[in-house]
């Protein structure tokens, strides 16, 4: 009989702990969704007029962002930047992700490639260095396969080359006149 009541008690141990692990994934993913979906979405402050540089960091992180698709997706925070004519965009990527990455701009004449990240949890970082001297929105995106496993949903590009839709895998820079 007491074979039976530890069973019992060993059965609910693990039911009860699996629950807990599923609310506790769950309460996470909503936690970074809504961050991914408020930071990613916004532009940073811009740096004074005046500055002579505008520093801009940018994270790729794996598999971070949940699309419409409801895969998982690889995504840039924050995608959009604003800055001003004439200063230096000293940017920066922080690439978690085991595949490399790109910030490829035509128009502003920009073709960067991010390092990959060589050990779980210690991102590459790599810096690039560009100025635009015309007021305008930019729109920039990585070239890199990294999303053919779900569909390429974050890599979808349209007729011109460019991302049909922009996905987490790009964005927008809004140079302003300084």
């Amino acid at each position: 009989m007491k074979l039976v009541a530890g069973s019992n008690s060993l059965r609910a141990f693990v039911l009860i702990s699996f629950a807990l692990i599923i609310i506790a994934s769950a309460v996470l993913g909503i936690v970074i969704e809504s961050n991914v979906k408020t930071t990613s979405t916004l532009s940073q402050t811009p740096p004074s007029p005046t500055a002579q540089y505008a520093d801009v960091t940018m994270v790729v992180q794996g598999d971070l962002a949940l699309g419409p698709d409801n895969q998982t997706h690889d995504a840039f925070v924050p995608c959009n930047f604003t800055v001003y004519t004439g200063q230096t965009v000293n940017l920066t990527i922080v690439n978690y992700d085991n595949m490399p990455h790109s910030f490829n701009c035509p128009a502003l004449n920009v073709d960067f490639q991010a390092t990959p990240s060589t050990t779980l949890g210690v991102p590459s970082v790599s810096h690039f260095q560009f100025a635009e001297p015309t007021a305008g929105i930019y729109r920039w995106w990585c070239t890199d396969p990294c999303d053919n496993d779900r569909n390429g949903w974050a890599m979808t590009t349209g007729r011109d080359g460019q991302p049909g839709q922009i996905g987490f895998m790009g964005g927008f820079v809004t140079v302003l006149q300084g």
